[in-house]
Parts: C-alpha cells; sequence; structure tokens
C-alpha cells in the first residue's frame, strides 16, 4: 500500500470513528445534550480535527442518515429480487425485520429522527436528508407497480403504499419490546408475518 493509499484508508477510519462516536452519544444522551468536543473526545480526535471533516455536529447527524438509508436501501433492494410481487413483499418485511436485529444502532438512529416532535435540521440540510432518505421507498414502490401491472394487486398508489408497508413494519417491530407484557405467549416472528400477509392480502387484487 502507498502512501496515499495509506492516508486515505486513515483518513476514513477517523471519519467512520466521528460517525460512531456521535451514534452512540445521540441514542444515549439526545441531540441537544451533545456537543463537538464530546464526540471528539468518545472519537480520540482533537475538535480541530473533527471540523476539518464536519462543519457541525448537524452534518455529522446528515452523514449519519445518509449511511443508515443507504443501509436500508441495500437491505431492501436485496431483499426485492424475484419475480412474485407477494413474496418480493414478504421477503422485503423479513429483511427489514433482521436488519433491526442486526445492525440495531444503525435502525434505533433513523427512528430518534423520525420519532422526535423537533426538526433538528437546518431547513436546507434537511431537505437534502428528506430527499436521500426518499430512496428507502423506490424499491418498495416499484415492487408495487410490478404487482399492479401484473393483476397481483389493485390499482392503488405504489409510494403511498411503500411508505404505508414500512411504516406498519416500523412500528410493529417497536412492539417487540413488549414481549414481558401484551405479548407474552405470544411469537413475535409468527405476528409479524401475518401481519405482512395481511397487508399484501389488503392490497391484493
Amino acid at each position: 500500500m502507498g502512501k496515499k493509499e495509506r492516508r486515505e484508508k486513515e483518513r476514513e477510519k477517523r471519519r467512520q470513528d466521528i460517525l460512531d462516536a456521535a451514534r452512540s452519544l445521540l441514542l444515549k444522551r439526545g441531540h441537544h445534550n451533545i456537543s463537538m468536543r464530546q464526540i471528539a473526545s468518545i472519537a480520540e480526535l482533537g475538535v480541530s480535527t473533527i471540523y476539518t471533516y464536519f462543519p457541525s455536529k448537524e452534518d455529522i447527524f446528515a452523514a449519519l442518515s445518509r449511511e443508515a438509508f443507504d443501509l436500508i436501501h441495500d437491505t431492501i433492494l436485496a431483499a426485492a429480487a424475484g419475480r412474485d410481487p407477494a413474496r418480493r413483499m414478504r421477503r422485503i418485511g423479513e429483511a427489514l425485520l433482521l436488519l433491526s436485529e442486526s445492525h440495531k444502532s444503525y435502525y434505533d438512529f433513523i427512528d430518534y429522527f423520525i420519532s422526535t416532535p423537533e426538526i433538528i435540521f437546518p431547513a436546507e440540510l434537511k431537505a437534502q436528508v428528506d430527499t436521500y432518505g426518499k430512496r428507502i421507498l423506490d424499491p418498495i414502490s416499484a415492487v408495487v407497480r410490478l404487482g399492479i401491472e401484473s393483476g397481483r394487486f389493485r390499482r392503488i398508489d405504489p409510494l403511498e403504499c411503500a411508505l404505508m408497508f414500512i411504516g406498519s413494519i416500523h412500528g410493529l417491530i417497536h412492539f417487540r419490546k413488549m414481549d414481558e407484557t401484551i405479548l407474552r405467549g405470544r411469537n413475535f416472528r409468527a405476528l409479524f408475518a401475518r401481519h405482512i400477509d395481511c397487508f399484501i392480502t389488503g392490497i391484493s387484487a
């Protein structure tokens, strides 16, 4: 490995260390209780070094949002392969459940920004993040559109359907925490599968 490649690798590692530190702090303390100095301390970098990578902590969280959206998008895209639209929808739902388990910190990060009532990003940055995040709906919309064209699904708005699908899955995943109360004696994965079946039945022709 040459000097240039080594420098690039070190730079990327520092950038990732910053993002990892910011994500962990956000989930523990919330947005308003985090400073660039605290992020630098966790990442074991100087504050001035942090600013060479990101102009503000909002830019850090925007970068984390893009990372999380990329992960979700790629997960959905991989699961959406196949011919039968209904089966593809089931695979997408199952993949999102697995993602919430295998990449919990990313999933919780996105959940934080969806659930908080306040707007954290400045208007221009928020527009960029929202536009980027919309990508996760595209593969689901494509499957719904295929289902409509093949006569498998009734004529509905593909984007609206994709939003309802991923929103309902996201909400149901939260109930997994209630395994000792509401879900006592129930198999969550079986419940989750029935939820997807009900959704598919609802949009079927």
